[in-house]
Formats: C-alpha cells, structure tokens, sequence
C-alpha cells in the first residue's frame, strides 16, 4: 500500500513537470481536479472552461466560454439548475470514472454528476476540446469517449454539435434558454427538431408551438430565407433509422472562427457569427421576431405577408379558392370537407415557406407530376410540393388543414400547389383559366405573362410621357411655318399639320382637313372683297378651290365670346346633320394659335383621366394618386380603350364607370380588348381587372399600395373584392313621349343642355 500510494505520487508529479511552463491544462484527472478559481483552457486556447456567477447573481456554476473574446460567453453549464451558494466548488473525476461537481455547503456534497462509470476508472480523464466540447474518455483516446457535453447543451448550439434525436439509445438533445441574464436555469422557450415527416425545428414557449422553420429542403429551410447553404455554412440533415440530427460547420473558419446559436430569454432565435479581425459579436439571422414568425399567425389555409406601410404590418390572404372564415383563417366556399370531384386541380402559390410537415407524407423518389397525381387520388390531400425544389424531384402532400404558412415579398421559400375545388373553378370566374383549369407547371407561364404585362404597362407610361413631352414642345416652339397675319390681326399657322392627328373631330366624322395654304390661296389671304359677313364666331369669306368649287369659310375672330371647343362643336354638329334645307358641310380646318400652354388645354384634358379624386378635387396628392393612374393605365390595357372614350350602350361617361357595371353583374370579360381573341387568360384577365378597380376606388385609404400591386400580381392568393370607383358619372336620359326610344344627352358639370327634337 506504501509502495502504490508512492508510485501514484511520483507519478503525478512527472506529469507535472512534464507540462511547459506557464501553459493551462485542459485536462481533469483522477488526481488533478479544479477549485473555484481555477480553469481549463482548451489547446488552441479557443475555449474555457471554470466557475463563474452570471450577471448580478452571486450563485457559482461550472461552465465553458470563448476564451479571450469580449465579455464572458457562456455556451455551456453544468449546474445549470443547482448552483453553489459560496466557492468551495470542486470539479473532479469519482472512483467510479464519472465527472462530479462537490460543494462543502451541500449534506451530500454532490451538486452534480454525468452518472456515467467506467472499469478504468483510475485512467478516465476529462478534457476541453478546442471544438468547446467537454469529454470525457479513457486513457485520452476520443475513440473510447464515454460522455460529452455537446450531448446535453444548454441555450446554445456550436459548430459540429449534433441537434436532434439519436433513435439507438433515445437521446433527444435540444436547447432551452436561461430564465434570465441572471439566471441559466432552464428557462421557458425550447428549440428542437421535430421527427415527424421532414426534419424541421420547433420553438416551443412552454408546450406551445411559437415558430417553425420549415422542413429542410436540401438547400435550406423554407421558413429561415437568410440562410444559403455553402455561403458561410454547411449544413447537415440526417435522417435514417440511426438518428434524425443536424450539424453544421463553418465554410471558412478562417473568416468566421467563431459562430455560435443562441435561444434567448426573449423568445428569439439568433445565429451569431464573430469575423476575424473584429472584436463583436455580429447577428447572421433570427427567427421569431417578426410577426409572420409566429406559429399559425393567419390560421387555417391563410397565408401571413409582412407589410411594410400597413398597420399591424402584415396581411393574411386566403389560399386559393377559399375565404375568410368569421371564427379564424380561411375555409372553402362551398364548405366541402373532403374535395374528390372531377375536374379538381392545383392553383399555384410562390415564394412560400410551406405548412407544417409533421402530419405531412413524404415520398422523396417521386417527381412532381407523381407527385400531383398522388394528391389527386386522395380526397384528404389539399397540397403538395417539392421536398427537394432545386432538382424538382422529392414529393410532399398535405391532407387537412394548412397551418402556418407564410409568403414572402422576395425570392425565398418554394413554389406550394393548392388543390382547387372543381365546384369552386366551375362558379368563380377568376380561378378559372379559359376552356381548361390551370396545370401546376403552368405557373411559369404565368409569371412571363405578368411580366409582360408588367413591361407594356410600363412602355406605355414612358410613351405616353414622351407624347406628352413632345406636344408640349411643339406647342410651345411652333411648326416651323411662316404664319398668317389675318385682318383682324390673327395670328395662326400656315400648316395642317398643327391639328392633332388624334383629334375628337377627327375620330367622330369623315370630315377632310385643309391646311391653312389652301384655304389663303382659296380667299385671296382672306381679301375684304371675299368678305360675306360677320357671325357670333367672326367674319365669313367666300372662296374657291383650284378646283373651281365654291366654299363658305367661317374664322374664329379673336375677339369672339366664344372658343375652339364651341367652334368644333359646331363644325360637328353640321357635319352630322344630312337635311335637305340644310348646308352642306364639305370639309373645315381649325386654326390653332400659337400661345403658352394654359390648363384648358387638350393635353392636360387628357390626363383628367388618370387623375385621382383628391388631387382632381382638392389638390391632395399622396402614394395612393399614383395607384389611381396605374389602376386606370391596367384597365385600359386591358379594354384597349381611353378612359374619357364614350360607351355605346352604357350609361357612363368613362371606362371606369363600364368596367364597374360589368364587374357587378359578373360579365368583366366582355370588356376585353378584341383583338385579343381567344388568345388570353381568363383568369389572369380578370385578376388584373380586379387589380384595377382595387386602384382605382374611391377612398384612398381602400386603395392598395403598390408594393400590395406587385404581391397580388406575381402571386395566387385571394384578393379582395373592389369598392365603388371614382368618376362614375352617369349620362342624362330624356324619354320622348313620341317615339319609342330615349334620347341621351351629356352632362356637364358647367351646364346641361337637353334638346328633344319632334317632327313638325
């Protein structure tokens, strides 16, 4: 006994001088244990590992930080639920090989244990790995590792840690945040992996679901869009019959040394990462701090979007083909509980972190039509995607009800097809895509054509503007001709060509225009002999064509009462009178004066238009005029007519006002632009009417905002039903007691005119 007890001395004390000096040891043995004030450091010096009293409490705990970063970073504690009241701590190896943590002020002194033994007990030794993993293992060889701190984490995970469930023994590890910066007990919000279907975390406040992230899906997970895999991070998911777990690592620990995960006390999920060179930790991403984060935030089959300009800040829209349900999120219009009928299909939805999986069935070898084809044949399926979107193949179906979904307003998440009800394609129009329902892969298409759309609506609102543009300049500089001096010392054009070739007169007669040259030559530049009189507009002239024909040329004096508008109204009205006690009318020319542009003017006319009512009334000018003049832009596109353009058959001045009645009585197609033919579709078409009369609503604060445009135009889901539009002026109809029809005449906001003519 002498003799052992002297070895085991002489021993120790080898291994003592063995050490250099003035280095840390990063090992506990049988006969070397640490007090309270003394410290492992592991060998690259990355970690460390000692006693310490977190924030203001003055309780002690066992626990591992970075060593030399800033600030005291705990990754790992022991006692995490039993600390040490003074500092008579002892961290040591038992005599039965387990790692044990004593205290004096404790009757047993055991404050905690890893409760694992080992035959070779007297050569079992803890040691700190520069990984921040604690072991413990025999004779030092990790081949014969009997226990782990990275088995048992508290609030954060590290770099090749494993998270998850070890199927061979039951091992679940998963994080739990501290009670408080005070206090690193185990606090109430748990971070696992959830093993039903696809791997994909779970943040839990007590044994409430409060955020998911989505299965992985080969690339990432749909619910945490900062992550990019192969970026900065590796990330590996196994699932087999040994273990469902993940790990990752850093791409480049040179850049990134070190990285860590963190649930906090908060409720938040943040990924930190420290660069090299800095000395702060830094925040890669987070999970659970927005408010679409939150677990089923919409309820059933309702999509959550974050919106910026919108209080609270987010949305939540129905899936395709249902609608907002009194009691919580969305359910089928026609209140069907299982959908088996002919003609169901998938309407498509973009950018989506995808609805909880853990009911979800996966087939990972089949492609997506297998995969449609599968939903199909199950009345209880209500969608399917890709497991694994980047190779288009893996298959996963959903049946019940889709709970937590959410849409992004950027590329992030994947595509997820929503099964349509055939009763419901059949009775709403816009879910309808022509003669035939849309297919899945038809969602492409779709996206070229909105970009299309997109790009005319925009090139025809650049060339609008340079129309614009360019007639305000030729107005202001002139044609370029020699004017006319007239008698009454008139000064007008001497070109044709300064009469707008889309001018009203010219769209509502066969009336010829003569230039100016040809009416001088015609009365001898207006000679006093050619003179016939003088009527309320200003002198008459005689004269005559090249042609030998006889003509009445009527000039607007410019001291006349009355304008160009009444003028033409005239012109108009004899050109379409046919009487034989009447003139004829053969052609006119109006003369346009040169002067500066005033707000009567026929450009400024033509942009009324598109003007909003509160700037058009009031001179309020906001976001939303702006999504007035688009939503008019959208539906003359669609229509292929102007705004101001007079309806036969409608009882409205403008489009706006057709589009509306249409739309109420269910017949918005019909306003569709002919030339389309049968090349469109339906219920793209009818989407960008509703978009348009959403725009162009009376109420700006009905409006939606352009970002809001953007959303409902590249993406699937329910839109909202219109308001009643602005400028829906109504024509005056006066019945005629002799005949059999009405005679419609226009209102004006000035005056009303109302002529019935009657047979004498």
């Amino acid at each position: 006994m002498y003799f052992a007890r002297r070895f085991l001395f002489l021993q120790t004390l080898f291994q003592f001088l063995l050490l250099p000096f003035g280095t840390s040891r990063d090992t506990i043995t049988i006969s070397q244990p640490i007090r309270d004030g003394d410290n492992l450091v592991s060998k690259g010096e990355n970690f460390e590992l000692g006693f310490f009293s977190p924030g203001k409490s003055t309780k002690r705990y066992v626990g591992i930080w970075y060593h030399g970063a800033p600030g005291r970073d705990v990754v790992w504690v022991a006692n995490r639920d039993n600390p040490i009241n003074d500092r008579s701590g002892v961290l040591s190896i038992d005599v039965h090989g387990s790692l044990v943590l004593n205290a004096k002020d404790r009757n047993p002194p055991m404050i905690w244990s890893t409760n694992v033994g080992s035959k070779s007990r007297n050569n079992t030794l803890a040691q700190l790995l520069d990984s921040g993993n604690l072991v413990l293992n025999i004779h030092g060889d990790e081949r014969r590792q009997v226990w782990q701190s990275f088995d048992y984490p508290t609030n954060t995970m590290l770099p090749n840690m494993k998270l998850g469930l070890d199927r061979r023994t039951g091992l679940n590890r998963r994080l739990t945040s501290w009670k408080s910066e005070d206090d690193p007990g185990t606090g109430n919000w748990l971070y696992k992996i959830d093993t039903n279907g696809s791997p994909q975390f779970f943040l839990y406040e007590g044994s409430v679901p409060r955020w998911r992230s989505g299965p992985w899906n080969g690339q990432g997970w749909s619910g945490v869009p900062e992550f990019e895999q192969g970026r900065n991070f590796n990330v590996s998911v196994l699932d087999n019959q040994n273990e469902s777990v993940v790990i990752w690592v850093a791409v480049n620990p040179g850049i990134l040394p070190l990285s860590k995960l963190v649930v906090n006390e908060s409720g938040s999920v943040d990924w930190f990462v420290y660069p090299e060179g800095d000395r702060q930790w830094h925040v890669f991403g987070s999970a659970g701090k927005e408010l679409c984060d939150v677990y089923g935030k919409c309820g059933a089959f309702s999509a959550c979007n974050m919106v910026a300009n919108h209080e609270p800040h987010y949305q939540c829209s129905c899936l395709p083909g249902l609608q907002t349900n009194a009691s919580g999120g969305c359910v089928r219009k026609h209140g069907s509980a299982s959908i088996c009928r002919s003609g169901d299909t998938f309407l498509s939805v973009t950018n989506v972190k995808v609805p909880d999986t853990s009911s979800a069935r996966f087939e990972p070898s089949l492609s997506m039509e297998e995969c449609r084809q599968l939903c199909l044949q199950n009345c209880s399926c209500t969608a399917y995607a890709s497991s694994h979107p980047l190779e288009k193949a893996g298959c996963i179906n959903w049946k019940g009800d889709l709970i937590d979904t959410r849409v992004y307003m950027y590329e992030a998440g994947q595509i997820l097809y929503v099964r349509v009800d055939a009763l419901e394609l059949g009775s709403d129009q816009s879910l309808t895509s022509g003669q035939n329902a849309r297919k899945p892969d038809g969602f492409l298409d779709n996206k070229r054509r909105l970009a299309i759309l997109m790009v005319s609506i925009a090139g025809t609102s650049v060339l609008i503007f340079l129309f614009s543009y360019g007639l305000i300049k030729r107005i202001r500089k002139g044609s370029g001709k020699q004017p006319t001096l007239l008698n009454d010392g008139t000064l007008t054009s001497t070109s044709s060509q300064d009469i707008p070739k889309n001018d009203e007169s010219r769209e509502k007669s066969d009336l010829p225009f003569f230039d100016l040259s040809t009416i001088v030559a015609a009365t001898d530049n207006f000679s006093p002999a050619k003179r016939l009189g003088q009527g309320g507009f200003g002198p008459v002239y005689m004269g005559q064509l090249a042609n030998g024909q006889e003509i009445a040329v009527k000039t607007l004096s410019r001291s006349s009462r009355q304008g160009t508008n009444e003028f033409k109204n005239e012109v108009m009205l004899i050109a379409k009178l046919q009487h034989r006690n009447l003139e004829l009318l053969e052609e006119s020319c109006i003369f346009t004066k040169i002067q500066d542009l005033k707000s009567s003017t026929e450009i400024l006319k033509q942009a009324i238009g598109y003007m909003s009512p509160e700037y058009a009334m009031e001179g309020l000018y906001s976001t939303k005029s702006d999504v007035f003049s688009f939503g008019v832009l959208t539906l003359e596109i669609v229509c292929g007519k102007r705004n101001n353009h007079y309806h036969v058959g409608s009882p409205h001045l403008n489009l706006i006002g057709h589009v509306w009645d249409l739309w109420m009585e269910g017949k918005a197609l019909d306003i569709v632009d002919s030339t389309l033919s049968e090349e469109f579709s339906a219920h793209e078409v009818s989407r960008c009417i509703q978009i348009g009369l959403l725009c162009v609503q009376e109420q700006a604060t009905d409006r939606p905002t352009m970002l809001d445009v953007l959303f409902m135009l590249v993406n699937e889901t329910a839109i909202p039903s219109p308001n009643k539009p602005a400028f829906i002026n109504r024509r005056i109809v006066s019945p005629t007691p002799n005949s059999s029809g009405s005679a419609e005449a226009p209102a004006s906001l000035n005056e009303i005119t109302i002529s019935a003519p009657e047979a004498r």
